[in-house]
């Protein structure tokens, strides 16, 4: 309903009903009494009624939630029960519900998707019966029992577990632990919704798995899985259930192992993909397809970043994932269960007649497969494979690492870097640096100014001395030796190594470091020495001449409209202008000439000269003259 809605009365046994706009109740009522109904306001008796889309027009104030019984003295939202009992709606903005929702908002987000009502009986000393909380998306009820536990209607015998720690999915918020108290032991059961899965990391922390639910959504699904502590892992009921599970292992792995699965959730995953029990499907529907290309492509894509050499690779990973999550195991796994539906689908007409569809397409390349054996190889003792034979290393191929310290550069580059780290410790006055820094730096046709710090970043190594040198300047002029020398080694003798043939710059930068005269002093912007030292005559005659006024907007143009025009009048004015205008340009360029060394022009100094642009020549010139000023 929309604001419109307003309007639409409705009269019945002389009584007038006004339909309220949905934008006023969206703040107050749960939203499954929003979604699919209809909400009237009698103007004469003041009741409010929500009533249901599909029978709007008939009113019951028994059936239908309304306000025609009050509850100590006010007006509540209440329908009649059986056996004389009357329920009563709870605001969504009351404390109480915000309470309630804070054990619920792993599945649901906003109090508004909760229903949390009471039933009262109108009788002598009837105290209110405790309350009843329900997630209609999910189909889900619970109630408080006499001893203040929610039990789960929806699942007998279960109530909402205070510990959420079930040995495993550590990092998914996005769950709700059930338990069956006995003296036996705790039957526990965890609910997880079905939506899209989004994992974040920094990187350095143990990744967050939320699991997201659109906010219209009229109903969301659930998974059931029961957690089996004799035999440490959680019990799912479907197929789909369990490529679920083993997606939601492989996001919330760690370094170290589940209590519950006594492994980690990468291996446990895999460990699932490889069971009997993941080829045992008759179909495979679009959900199941998802996730396992979601599984697969938890494994690094590689590929040769020339495939002339094949010396370097490229490798493009999950980046909101850590990197130890992503096993080069994966792709293969899922591919095998891909491969056996493949097989099944001749026995199905309606899968038979389907175009099939790519999967996992960039992993089944040579080089891919080449590269992932390689890096199984390398990291066999970190992330171990359980589906390649003992001697896959065997046929890899021989390569240098380029941490490798057997070859005759590397020792080389190692040499200058440890000179370089030696130096900044030292922090000598004195260094041997270049004397033909000017044509160095000429020679690079301009320096980029960035901002940046002595912290380490790839900037600094991937990049030209052309881009990083004026930053690195600027660090070096204001770097102190105790708070700022240990960044500074890491720095230089990591450009030493990456750059061994411009050593005698960087014990140059280490000069600006160590040498008193150069503290503090600190440039910015860019330089570009194509303007050079200053401004030639020539460049300054060819601004001043680009800039000039027309003769129509000259002042010889207006007095020659004072005048009755003639052809003698026209070009005796014409001529005053022309002669006029040459003399101040060559005024104007020899009075610049004469201040071309500073860093800017005052607009006095072309205030005089009415014939010129005085803005945008001002402007130019002010430019130019700041480069050179800048390059000196």
């Amino acid at each position: 309903m929309n604001d419109g809605d307003l309007a639409i009365r409705s009269r019945r046994d002389n009584e007038v009903f006004e339909l309220i706009p949905v934008s006023k109740l969206t703040s107050v009522l749960p939203r499954s009494l929003i979604r699919d109904h209809v909400h009237w306001y009698n103007t004469k008796t003041h009741v409010f009624e929500i009533r249901p889309l599909s029978d709007c027009w008939t009113p019951n104030l028994e059936k239908n939630w309304s306000t025609v019984t009050e509850l100590k003295g006010g007006p509540a939202l209440s329908r009649q029960q059986e056996f004389g009992v009357r329920q009563f709606l709870i605001c969504p903005s009351h404390a109480l519900s915000r309470a309630i929702h804070g054990v619920f908002s792993p599945l649901e987000q906003s109090p508004l998707d909760l229903v949390i009502s009471f039933n009262y009986e109108y009788s002598i000393n009837c105290e209110p019966q405790p309350l009843s909380i329900a997630l209609p998306r999910y189909n889900l009820t619970f109630a408080v029992s006499e001893q203040g536990e929610l039990s789960c209607l929806s699942h007998r015998g279960f109530i909402v577990d205070s510990n959420d720690d079930v040995g495993t999915f550590y990092g998914l918020s996005s769950k709700l632990v059930l338990c069956r108290p006995s003296e036996i032991g705790r039957e526990r059961k965890l609910i997880v919704p079905i939506g899209s899965i989004t994992p974040t990391s920094t990187g350095a922390d143990h990744p967050t798995v939320c699991i997201r639910v659109p906010c219209d959504a009229v109903s969301v699904g659930y998974r059931v899985f029961e957690v089996d502590d004799l035999l440490g892992r959680l019990r799912e009921t479907t197929f789909s259930d369990r490529l679920y599970r083993l997606y939601l292992h492989a996001l919330t792995s760690h370094q170290l192992v589940d209590p519950l699965t006594k492994r980690t959730g990468t291996e446990e995953a895999l460990e699932g993909l490889k069971q009997a029990t993941s080829f045992s499907f008759q179909t495979l529907d679009d959900e199941d397809v998802k996730l396992l290309q979601h599984l697969g492509q938890l494994t690094p894509q590689r590929s040769f970043y020339s495939r002339q050499t094949k010396t370097m690779q490229t490798v493009r990973r999950h980046i909101t994932l850590p990197s130890t999550l992503q096993h080069h195991d994966f792709a293969a796994t899922v591919q095998k269960i891909w491969s056996y539906w493949l097989s099944l689908r001749v026995f199905y007409p309606e899968f038979k007649e389907k175009k099939c569809e790519e999967f996992l397409s960039d992993y089944g390349t040579e080089e891919q497969e080449q590269l992932t054996r390689r890096a199984a190889a390398r990291n066999c003792f970190c992330a171990p494979s359980g589906s390649e034979p003992p001697n896959s290393r065997a046929s890899d191929r021989n390569y240098t690492p380029q941490d490798c310290m057997g070859e005759s550069d590397s020792v080389h580059r190692e040499t200058l870097a440890f000179e370089m780290a030696k130096l900044v410790q030292e922090w000598p006055a004195n260094l041997d640096v270049t004397a033909q820094l000017l044509s160095d730096i000429k020679g690079w046709g301009g320096v980029e100014a960035q901002q940046a710090t002595l912290d380490y970043s790839s900037v600094w190594v991937e990049a030209s001395l052309r881009t990083v040198w004026r930053s690195l300047y600027n660090l070096c002029c204001a770097a102190q030796k105790e708070t700022d020398g240990s960044k500074l080694t890491f720095l230089l003798g990591t450009l030493a190594y990456r750059h061994p043939n411009e050593r005698h710059l960087h014990s140059t930068l280490l000069a600006f470091a160590t040498n008193p005269q150069f503290a503090q002093k600190d440039y910015s912007g860019d330089l570009i020495f194509s303007y050079g030292d200053a401004p030639t005559e020539h460049t300054l005659r060819s601004f001043v001449t680009s800039d000039t006024v027309h003769f129509d907007r000259s002042s010889e143009s207006a007095e020659l409209d004072r005048l009755v025009w003639t052809p003698e009048h026209d070009r005796s004015f014409r001529s005053r202008y022309a002669s006029r205008l040459q003399q101040q340009i060559n005024e104007c360029v020899a009075r610049l000439f004469t201040s071309r060394y500073q860093g800017s022009v005052p607009p006095s100094d072309l205030s005089t000269f009415d014939l010129l642009k005085q803005e945008s020549l001002l402007r130019q010139l002010n430019v130019t003259l700041g480069h050179c000023y800048r390059n000196r």
